[in-house]
């Protein structure tokens, strides 16, 4: 990660899931504009967005673009068995965001 590219006021949180997606794309529409999350850092050319929200932090990395991370064969539906919790202040604007989609 180049911090030169970075929010000046980031701070990296100490622990970052880092998803494999099949559409970036898709998935920042649903992380960033409806969760609220910004995108601190990204390499679109390797499918590549790293997010946070208040502190709350993931990445997000494309299938078959970039340094994938595939330890054995992937199945529909991707994520099976993962759980995030996420604090937020308010729940508000996402509630509204979801609502207008």
């Amino acid at each position: 990660m180049k911090l030169s590219t970075m929010q000046s006021s980031f701070i990296p949180a100490k622990l970052v899931p880092e998803l494999l997606v099949t559409d970036l794309s898709t998935s920042l529409r649903f992380w960033r504009d409806l969760c609220g999350f910004a995108v601190v850092y990204d390499r679109l050319d390797e499918g590549f967005a790293y997010l946070d929200r208040d502190g709350a932090q993931i990445m997000l990395e494309e299938r078959g673009l970039g340094r994938n991370w595939v330890t054995a064969v992937l199945e529909a539906p991707l994520g099976r068995g993962m759980n995030f919790q996420v604090s937020v202040k308010t729940l508000a604007p996402i509630l509204e965001a979801v609502r207008q989609r």
